[in-house]
């Protein structure tokens, strides 16, 4: 929410009502670009299930909750080279 609230004008709340009002499932199929999902274990914002739905890969950070890539960087890191082969 924070980050959210350092956004100019309407362009957070334009993200809060995507990310929370709208339901993008039913375009997954039409997507086909290789999909990584992060989640930490420890989430409590979102349910991990739905994560499930949204990529062909997840990866759950085991000491992490809603922000993997800021609470375990180094992890979150070796996860996106090995999915993207770098």
């Amino acid at each position: 929410m924070r980050e959210l609230r350092r956004s100019k004008g309407r362009s957070g709340s334009a993200i809060f009502f995507d990310q929370t009002m709208c339901d993008f499932r039913s375009m997954l199929p039409s997507l086909n670009t290789p999909c990584l999902a992060a989640a930490g274990a420890e989430e409590k914002l979102v349910a991990l299930a739905g994560a499930k739905d949204l990529a062909a890969r997840l990866q759950v950070f085991g000491n992490s909750s809603h922000y993997p890539f800021m609470e375990e960087p180094g992890n979150f890191a070796d996860a996106v080279r090995r999915f993207a082969d770098l």
